[in-house]
Order: C-alpha cells, then sequence, then structure tokens
C-alpha cells in the first residue's frame, strides 16, 4: 500500500491516524508530496490523481481513494482490514 503524504495538513493526518490505529502504519511505503514545490502537479502524480489533491492512498489491489470526502471510508476501509 501506497499513502502520498503532505506533513502538516489535516486531512493527510487523519490518514495516517487511521493506518496507525489499524497497526499496519510501519508496511505502508509513505511518499511525501511537496505541495509548495508543486510535486502533486507533476505527469506522473496526475496520472494516479487527476484532480492533484492529497492525500492519496493507493492499495496493493490498485484501488486510489482520491477524494477527501471520502476520507471517513478509507478509514473504515482500514480499520475493517479491506487493504
Amino acid at each position: 500500500m501506497k499513502f502520498y503524504d503532505s506533513l502538516g495538513l489535516p486531512n493527510p493526518d487523519r490518514v495516517r491516524i487511521a493506518l496507525n490505529e489499524k497497526g499496519v502504519l510501519d508496511q505502508v511505503e509513505i511518499i511525501q508530496v511537496n505541495l509548495w514545490e508543486g510535486e502533486h502537479r507533476t505527469a506522473e502524480f496526475k496520472a494516479k490523481n487527476p484532480s492533484v489533491t492529497i492525500p492519496l492512498l493507493e492499495l496493493d489491489n490498485g484501488w486510489r481513494f482520491l477524494k477527501q470526502r471520502r476520507l471517513p471510508n478509507i478509514s473504515i476501509i482500514l480499520l475493517r482490514g479491506f487493504h
């Protein structure tokens, strides 16, 4: 599982908390995205997330969670063990 993160923002913090509660934070590849340098607007990132938002959670099965309004769903999925 890959977690595209940007420190200091509340929405990525929520996902990080859910990963920690599930006990899988140490098993997740955390990729820091520097918003101030525009790393979220690169072609590589846009291919994964056309809305260029953070956080982005990419599960091993290829599912991607892109939208901030779905963060509660991400927490539920992680806490129920569907990763």
